[in-house]
């Protein structure tokens, strides 16, 4: 009986806690990391997704390249975001220069 309701304490545990995917690790081929367009100022790379975590009150993720983002969800339409370049923040008037959009990678 312990050893269910510790399972199950468990299982409940788990879930408030970020559901995370690290691209880095091998997969032996069964999960290819997603390809993404970051842009800025018009300029733009074509990298690859290193991680993402995510639940409901927020989500982070990184680039091969050195971009990453936490952003904390505040509504359905709002979300507040730090955005690093190699480490370094990106002042948050500069946000709406940037674009991050996901490409086939095909």
């Amino acid at each position: 009986m312990k050893f269910i309701l510790a399972t199950f304490q468990g299982l409940i545990s788990q879930s408030a806690w970020a559901g995370c995917v690290d691209f880095t690790r091998s997969f032996s081929g069964e999960l290819s990391p997603p390809v993404f367009r970051i842009c800025y100022d018009g300029v733009c790379d074509i990298t690859t997704q290193e991680y993402v975590c995510s639940n409901v009150s927020s989500y982070q993720d990184g680039y091969a390249i050195g971009w990453t983002r936490d952003c904390q969800i505040l509504s359905e339409t709002e979300t507040q975001c730090q955005i690093n370049w190699q480490g370094r923040p990106i002042n948050s008037a500069k946000h709406d220069r940037l674009t991050f959009e996901e490409i086939s990678n095909d």
